[in-house]
């Protein structure tokens, strides 16, 4: 697996700094750069072309991306250029399942990249449970802010729980024998608004931050494997990535502690805010008439390859990358050119809201 320099903690130390010195670099030749985060189970998966050289990175324009799966020809895509206009977009439409094998190959102009992927097994989960207002030791105040906080007048009145309640997601696990797993958590929160007729808008509303520190496998502290990557990665684990070292071959119950401050706007469908001028106050439309409103949580796990998993904390460690003087080295998976793509293999459920 290559790495890639990628040199950020540098120029943010230099804000430190009462002199700021500014330094040209010759241009170097362009490299073609993939990239692509794709999931089974999903049916469309995009995959992003883009030209680096050293001191930008422009789109691809003119570009071609074309994807082989299990052998077959190769498919041909259709690129559009991002709305951030630093790379060109191509979605490749397929439902993606374990053991599938993707060739990629892209080409812009004299220049080219290749990748080939084989979509991992998805995780064994045995057991999914939610148990609503719970008991815990960490006061959800702490990331609550205190918006709208009013004990004479509670913003969350007709509500089923206080933004300070806590609630208890459980996922059982059950680890493959006889090899190293790498997985991921990611959970956020969905709603459904159906009209009379029938017809319904489903929308992800916004990602969930249970609280890690409460499991061991989750925490910062033992998310790792004892490398200096992981030493380095101690103080966050954002994108929720862990190991089965602490329960190779086994089963383990992931338990998940969410504030109830991060779904309560979710539990209700409010409507628009409208500016009452008798009262001098902002009422809400409320529900229309005839529609039903429902919201649930997603969790989805994920199983992913060790190359994924190194890429991933790579990111999380770029985050912090303002605490240290060294580059964070990313990996790349990309022949011919520089990018990393990849698939997780993810088992999804849901689990509806009290309203």
């Amino acid at each position: 697996m290559k790495r890639i320099p990628y040199i950020l903690a540098a120029s943010l130390a230099l804000l430190s700094c009462t002199n700021t010195e500014y330094m040209d670099f010759e241009e170097i030749d362009p490299v073609l750069v993939l990239n692509a985060q794709m999931t089974s189970g999903e049916d469309v998966h995009d995959i992003y072309l883009s030209i680096s050289r050293r001191s930008r990175i422009t789109p691809a324009t003119g570009g071609s991306v074309s994807v082989s799966l299990g052998g077959a020809a190769p498919q041909a895509l259709t690129g559009t250029e991002s709305e951030y206009g630093n790379s060109v977009i191509f979605p490749f439409e397929k439902e993606l399942r374990s053991g599938d094998v993707l060739v990629i190959n892209a080409s812009c102009g004299g220049l080219k990249a290749a990748c080939t992927l084989t979509v991992p097994d998805a995780p064994e989960v045995k057991d999914v449970s939610f148990e609503e207002d719970v008991p815990h030791a960490t006061a959800s105040s702490e990331g609550f802010f205190g918006f709208g906080y009013s004990e004479d007048t509670p913003f969350w009145e007709g509500y089923p729980f206080s933004p300070e309640a806590w609630h208890l997601l459980q996922i059982k696990l059950q680890d493959a024998p006889g090899r190293d797993d790498y997985y991921r958590l990611s959970l956020f929160v969905e709603t459904t608004l159906t009209g009379p007729d029938g017809n319904s808008e489903t929308h992800r509303q916004g990602s969930i931050w249970p609280d890690i520190k409460s499991d061991p496998v989750l925490s910062p502290a033992s998310s790792g494997s004892g490398g200096l990557i992981d030493e380095l990665f101690s103080d966050s684990n954002s994108l929720m990535l862990f190991t089965d070292e602490l329960f190779k071959d086994k089963e383990y119950t992931l338990k998940l502690y969410i504030p109830e401050y991060q779904l309560l706007y979710n539990r209700k469908y409010d409507g628009e805010w409208v500016w009452n001028e008798e009262t001098g106050e902002y009422t809400v439309s409320g529900l229309p008439e005839g529609y039903s409103y429902s919201a649930c949580i997603v969790a989805r796990v994920h199983s992913m390859s060790h190359d994924q998993y190194i890429y991933l904390k790579a990111l999380g460690l770029n985050e912090l990358s303002f605490l240290f003087s060294e580059p964070v080295s990313i990996p790349s998976n990309v022949e011919g050119g520089m990018g990393f793509a990849a698939v997780d293999a993810v088992r999804e459920f849901r689990i509806p809201l009290t309203d």
